[in-house]
């Protein structure tokens, strides 16, 4: 964990059930830095695992006394939209577990939540990183904080490094920085959450850099939202991003993140009014680096 980004406020592990000695040792730093660390439970990807609710739970309890032995702070969690009795399950089971400082963040579309239970997340990250055009973008921010009812200033958008996004006018660009910028012009929202950090890694100049341009846009936003400036200020801050070509718009992918075997790292970095409020998260493959899979933010 300690090789990520710094002004990352969030880091959940998504390979916690083999928390190792290294993450451990990595806990300290992460905690010096103001980094609250999660336990992922990715249901969307390991269903076939548990043979029933009472699997499901004895597994949930087991993840609560990880958390509190290795000094975590909280939960992050996915589910199977076709299977409303675990996800009740699991957000009635971790957020009576939480206590004071912990938190609750969901990760997919919020209408597969029960409405009595979304009050009950502190965080939701909608999974917008397949999206590949601004148009369907919009859409899902809409449904999300108007027919779903999830406030603003606690809905993150998704991109993934490596991924193409298209703005208005058919120009691709990087889906990290692109994201970034739209998480100010579509809310102000909680924040951004980036995944498959990994294909951002290598550099010549810097280690992550899309993610850390993304870092330093929202850093420099919230800096203008302090001053009593609006989102138009955006404009005076946009970096060069990468445009690669003008085409029509490609077929979209699936509403759906892919919860295969990569490890993945989300993270919430800042709200656009203060430090650690706003929101940025990250997904990678850590084992090389951190040992371990993360989500950072």
């Amino acid at each position: 964990m300690r090789c990520l980004p710094d002004s990352l406020d969030i880091v959940s592990l998504t390979n916690a059930d083999n928390f190792s000695r290294f993450d451990a040792e990595d806990m300290v730093t992460m905690h010096e830095k103001g980094t609250r660390v999660l336990y992922q439970v990715d249901y969307a990807a390991r269903k076939a695992e548990f043979s029933g609710e009472t699997a499901l739970k004895t597994y949930l309890d087991g993840v609560i006394a990880a958390v509190a032995v290795n000094g975590l702070d909280g939960y992050s969690f996915t589910a199977d939209p076709l299977d409303a009795v675990a996800t009740a399950t699991i957000v009635a089971t971790l957020s009576a577990a939480k206590t004071d400082g912990q938190l609750l963040v969901y990760e997919g579309n919020p209408l597969f939540v029960a409405e009595a239970d979304r009050a009950k997340l502190d965080y939701v990250v909608l999974d917008t990183e397949a999206t590949t055009d601004i148009t369907t973008l919009k859409l899902q921010v809409v449904n999300a904080t108007g027919y779903a009812g999830i406030a603003p200033e606690r809905l993150l958008l998704a991109a993934a490094a490596g991924a193409p996004l298209y703005d208005e006018d058919v120009v691709e660009h990087a889906a990290i920085t692109e994201m970034a910028e739209r998480v100010v012009s579509l809310g102000p929202l909680a924040g951004l959450a980036a995944y498959d950090i990994d294909n951002d890694y290598y550099d010549v100049e810097r280690n992550y850099p899309l993610l850390s341009d993304a870092i330093q846009l929202l850093y420099a936003v919230a800096g203008l939202h302090r001053n009593g400036c609006g989102p138009d200020g955006l404009h005076q801050l946009r970096r060069r991003r990468p445009q690669v070509r003008q085409r029509g718009l490609p077929r979209r992918g699936g509403d759906f993140r892919g919860a295969g075997g990569n490890n993945q790292e989300y993270a919430r970095c800042l709200r656009p009014h203060l430090r650690g409020d706003a929101g940025l998260s990250v997904g990678s493959r850590c084992d090389a680096l951190c040992d371990g899979r993360s989500v950072a933010g």
